[in-house]
């Protein structure tokens, strides 16, 4: 069975743009994919927002295991708002750059960024 979600891939033109991607496997609220614009790049993805948590990443096993350590991070089942007031987005947020560093994989700026503004 093939699943397909939608994920934000950035700004254009001032609008978030939203891609349909196929998932290779979903954990506890992540999924990885292969990049939409670098197909050979793989991302671990926040369903319920479609935000990536781990990019450019171009071995598939290191996509999996990413997502498989990331899942125990925190509840990803949860909306992208939750998460960032979670108590804990620190430890969230060194958990996504440790992963990033093991995996040869990038972080996106809202993973580095500030808890407040």
């Amino acid at each position: 069975m093939t699943t397909r979600i939608q994920i934000s891939v950035g700004f254009k033109g001032g609008q978030m743009e939203h891609r349909m991607v196929t998932i290779e496997a979903d954990l506890d609220g992540l999924a990885f994919h292969k990049a939409p614009d670098l197909p050979q790049f793989w991302t671990v993805t926040h369903i319920v927002s479609g935000l990536s948590i781990v990019g450019g990443m171009e071995l598939r096993a290191d996509a999996a295991s990413a997502m498989k350590e990331l899942a125990a991070s925190t509840d990803w089942e949860r909306d992208a708002e939750e998460i960032r007031d979670d108590d804990n987005i620190e430890q969230i947020r060194e958990d996504i750059v440790a992963a990033a560093a093991k995996y040869h994989g990038l972080v996106p700026g809202w993973a580095e960024g500030p808890t407040s503004t």
